[in-house]
């Protein structure tokens, strides 16, 4: 009777380690495989707001699959499913990634979509496969945290920066509510330390302060041409800030490297 039981015991541990032994590597799969993907550079759809991405898959097939999109600022992810009820989990690999799932839920015809709020960068959907033959769509939709209600040219915030091309061509500008209500924010990189200068054009009167991150490096109001703003500073390799605000009016701002005497 007591060999009957021992034996009954070991067979139900071996059972559950069995059981564990299944369970363990389908999880890990699941995270394999966008961890993968989120490390190449092919294959990503860049979505803007209100853009959608799709895929879709017999339920059978979607092992392996995945859904990749990049945003170019951050906002809001919204995953939707067609179909029969399928796990679906978001990853992201940001520059200050790579993160974890951020969410995940099942999703399928008249199932809720799942909402996640993503970092500007890469993005991954991973959908768990089902048993069966039936379709499954995965849909994903972006919404650009930047510019919900009225509409603007350039982010008021930092994290909404207007991106910069060094020695690139003058992006225009619009202030459309003196000084305090709408203030344009732009950023560049320099890859490696370089004299710059910031400047802007047009008949609008507009100052910038320039930033290295949260510090403040230089401010100019009229050191240009007509009532415009003229920054001249020697940086070093990194990412910054152009703040511009002014009168109400159109301009221009570009920024050029100094030669090298």
């Amino acid at each position: 009777m007591f060999n009957h039981a021992h034996a009954v015991r070991n067979s139900f541990i071996s059972g559950a380690a069995l059981l564990l032994t299944l369970i363990i590597p389908s999880e890990s799969q699941a995270q394999t495989d966008c961890a993968t993907e989120l490390a190449t550079t092919s294959g990503f759809t860049t979505l803007d707001n209100g853009d959608n991405a799709t895929r879709a898959r017999k339920v059978d097939e979607w092992d392996g699959e995945v859904l990749k999109i990049t945003t170019t600022l951050p906002g809001i992810l919204v995953v939707e499913g067609s179909g029969p009820g399928l796990q679906n989990s978001v990853y992201t690999d940001a520059s200050s990634g790579p993160y974890p799932v951020l969410d995940s839920a099942q999703l399928g015809t008249s199932l809720p979509e799942l909402q996640t709020v993503v970092p500007a960068g890469d993005h991954c959907v991973q959908v768990t496969p089902g048993v069966g033959e039936d379709d499954f769509e995965v849909q994903a939709r972006f919404i650009d945290v930047c510019h919900l209600g009225d509409a603007d040219d350039h982010g008021d915030s930092s994290i909404c920066s207007t991106p910069l091309t060094v020695d690139g061509d003058s992006v225009p500008g619009e202030i459309t509510s003196f000084s305090t209500t709408d203030i344009d924010r732009f950023t560049f990189v320099l890859g490696s330390s370089a004299t710059v200068v910031i400047e802007s054009t047009g008949n609008t009167d507009v100052e910038a302060d320039l930033y290295d991150g949260s510090s403040l490096v230089a401010s100019d109001d009229d050191s240009g041409a007509s009532d415009n703003f003229q920054i001249t500073e020697s940086l070093a390799a990194g990412t910054y800030y152009v703040r511009v605000k002014g009168a109400n009016g159109s301009y221009g701002i570009s920024i050029v490297t100094v030669p090298e005497p």
